[in-house]
């Protein structure tokens, strides 16, 4: 992170969500063999910290715009974890198909 750039820190928040949310659409879509759910989740942190940062507190729009993302995702992950090849009631099939991680 650049020292003298105080808003650094918001910027690499801002690419990771943007790359994290990329990446779920190419699991899904092309059924690569990365867990959802784990994905879905980890876009549901990142959301949660950029709307702690100060540059989201001081701006409405900013505000609304990922406290709607984050209650979509962490829909989104609820739904990815109820689905989740763990949750099945003989795991084996899912190890030996890779999709337990």
């Amino acid at each position: 992170m650049n020292k003298t750039d105080p808003n650094a820190g918001f910027h690499t928040l801002q690419s990771a969500l943007a790359y994290l949310m990329t990446r779920y659409g190419m699991i899904t879509s092309l059924n690569l063999q990365h867990c959802p759910a784990c994905c879905a989740l980890t876009i549901v942190q990142h959301l949660n910290m950029l709307l702690e940062r100060p540059q989201v507190q001081a701006s409405k729009s900013l505000r609304n715009t990922y406290q709607g993302l984050l209650n979509d995702w962490e829909s989104l992950g609820r739904h990815q974890e109820e689905h989740h090849p763990a949750n099945q009631n003989f795991a084996t099939p899912a190890v030996e198909k890779g999709l337990i991680h």
